[in-house]
């Protein structure tokens, strides 16, 4: 498990726990009356919005740990393809000078050849 999935497990569940908390304890703001109930009910929202923006921000994180999961594994792949690609390269180009080599030994003898029959003409 990446570093991102445990923070979005620990976001969710830091999310979960507290959304909990808040509506548990919404029959005790029921108890109060006045200012101070209307302080309660305005904490136990605020703390609702916390839980909520928590398992949101959960969610987010996950989707970034999946993107960078499938791009870490895209470069995988194209790094592989890459490195087989410089490998066919290489042995093309290694096939191209000895072939080259030989063409070149070819020549020298064909030439020498043509000034042997020329010096006897």
């Amino acid at each position: 498990m990446s570093f991102l999935e445990k923070r979005a497990a620990i976001e969710q569940e830091y999310g979960k726990q507290m959304l909990q908390l808040s509506r548990s304890m919404n029959d005790v703001s029921q108890q109060h009356s006045g200012t101070y109930g209307n302080a309660w009910q305005l904490s136990l929202k605020v703390h609702e919005i916390i839980g909520e923006q928590r398992l949101h921000f959960a969610d987010n994180v996950t989707h970034v740990a999946n993107d960078l999961q499938l791009l870490l594994e895209n470069m995988e792949e194209k790094s592989k393809e890459i490195e087989e690609l410089g490998t066919k390269h290489s042995q093309q180009l290694a096939d191209a000078e000895v072939l080259s080599q030989l063409v070149h030994c070819r020549d020298k003898k064909g030439k020498g050849k043509e000034i042997d029959n020329e010096g006897y003409n």
